[in-house]
């Protein structure tokens, strides 16, 4: 998924990503919730 601004939001590659992880990642990467998930 991509996003403005050339953000670089690092992932972790285990899995499953925690829901607080997710968030955060989401916010620092610029993505709100609803975007992420209609993305799905």
């Amino acid at each position: 998924m991509r996003g403005g601004g050339g953000r670089i939001v690092v992932v972790p590659m285990h899995r499953p990503i925690k829901r607080g992880t997710l968030k955060s990642l989401l916010r620092q990467a610029g993505v709100s919730l609803e975007a992420f998930a209609d993305a799905l």
